[in-house]
């Protein structure tokens, strides 16, 4: 008996980590991703003249990839600290996004209207919206492979 719950509360706990797990997933993250995009341009290692890369600034850059792995690493990550049904909580989280992406379109929205968006932001808005969706829809692929995984397991 004792084992039993020892094991159900270990679910409830898994549980109850989904979110905040995904989140601090989503932090970690962050951080190398800034290191070595940082380094490659203070080294010259970035891209040579003759790619598109190379005309980025590492802050841009760094933005595209952050646009990209966010959603991707906040959905994985949900998904793999579920205990169960996995591709429907990576269904949720990436629900729980729409608020997040809602919030950040008013301030767009604020400065369309004020006429601040240059042709080359609206092209950058545009690869970043790309970006998160390939996020979203990579992080569900994932999700999906790991719930098949689940099912052949039982």
């Amino acid at each position: 008996m004792g084992v039993s719950t020892n094991l159900r509360g270990n679910r409830v706990l898994r549980w109850l980590a989904v979110v905040p797990g995904a989140l601090l997933c989503v932090i970690v993250v962050m951080f190398p991703i800034h290191w070595v995009v940082m380094f490659s341009y203070a080294h010259g290692e970035h891209y040579d003249n003759r790619t598109l890369l190379a005309a980025l600034e590492p802050q841009t850059l760094e933005f595209f990839v952050r646009a990209f792995i966010v959603p991707f690493v906040f959905i994985a990550a949900g998904a793999k600290i579920a205990p169960k049904l996995r591709f429907r909580v990576a269904v949720v989280l990436a629900f729980l996004l729409l608020p997040l992406y809602g919030w950040a379109a008013t301030f767009i929205a604020s400065d369309i209207q004020q006429g601040v968006y240059t042709p080359g932001r609206w092209v950058r808005l545009a690869f970043t919206i790309l970006l998160c969706i390939g996020g979203v829809f990579v992080g569900l692929l994932y999700a999906k492979r790991l719930s098949r995984q689940e099912l052949a397991v039982q």
